[in-house]
């Protein structure tokens, strides 16, 4: 029960986030929005062949339900092809000191506001889908806390993020009187306003303007921020339980799987200008 509530729980959150009506009748639902939905699926870095292929399997297995109860009269899910399962998770990798340096010079340039995004990425281990869900009465600038409502954080659960000096700029320049704003609303300017904005121009912004923007490689995503930040938060020397707070790990243990994985020892601190190499 658990598992098909979370597959459920992802389609009716991308319908939302891609504003697709509340109401949307299920023969509503063609096989090109399907092919959109697990496109976006497979564009998640931390999605294996395997995983792919039970969500898949489960949106299959769903419609042929909605066909046997007269709900749909196709299958939009059935012509989506599984991935061969010697394939493995695709690769993603942490960013050097210097290519931080040319992210932040660059972004510093082009677009503040995208800048601050990154920010939260790198220093609150934000998700993108957080990231743009966030208004600005869940942020505390004079308390320096960021509160993760549990109705957008990936776990179900509430929690809160230290935001460290190096943000606070970029978050004050962005700041709207509106507390119900959006902190991200323009999917260009990525300014404030009333409206969301899907999670997937993130990705978007990062593929069209900073990969060729900074010269990055395919295997720097944007997610790649996230594993640069807890590596280099974890061995500044800073206690790894709240190391795992930040993140919002359910364990020491699954923080300890981003730390094995990280490149020689970085130089930084959780607070201050430190927390960017170089800065």
């Amino acid at each position: 029960m658990r598992s098909y509530r979370s597959y459920i729980k992802s389609l009716k959150t991308w319908l939302k986030e891609c504003k697709y009506p509340e109401d949307m009748f299920v023969c509503s639902f063609t096989p090109a929005i399907a092919q959109e939905f697990m496109n976006d699926i497979d564009d998640d870095e931390r999605i294996s062949a395997r995983t792919f292929n039970n969500y898949r399997g489960f949106y299959v297995l769903l419609w042929n339900w909605m066909k046997e109860k007269g709900y749909a009269s196709v299958n939009p899910f059935v012509d989506i092809r599984k991935k061969p399962k010697r394939l493995t998770k695709k690769i993603r990798r942490t960013l050097s000191n210097d290519e931080v340096r040319r992210l932040v010079d660059f972004l510093s340039q082009e677009n503040t506001n995208y800048l601050a995004a990154c920010l939260l990425c790198y220093c609150c281990f934000l998700r993108p889908k957080e990231i743009c869900s966030l208004y600005w009465k869940d942020i505390d600038l004079e308390n320096q806390v960021i509160h993760v409502d549990e109705g957008i954080a990936k776990n179900d659960s509430s929690s809160y993020r230290t935001i460290p000096d190096v943000i606070l700029p970029y978050l004050r320049q962005l700041l709207s009187l509106r507390s119900d704003w959006y902190v991200f609303s323009d999917p260009h300017t990525f300014s404030s306003g009333p409206k969301k904005m899907c999670s997937r121009e993130i990705a978007r912004y990062w593929n069209d303007v900073v990969r060729p923007g900074c010269q990055f490689s395919m295997d720097l995503q944007f997610y790649s921020l996230k594993d640069t930040g807890i590596s280099n938060m974890a061995e500044s020397g800073i206690p790894l339980t709240f190391v795992q707070q930040q993140a919002d790990h359910s364990s020491v243990a699954v923080t300890e799987i981003y730390i094995s994985h990280s490149r020689p020892k970085a130089q930084a601190e959780l607070k201050g200008e430190d927390i960017l190499p170089g800065r």
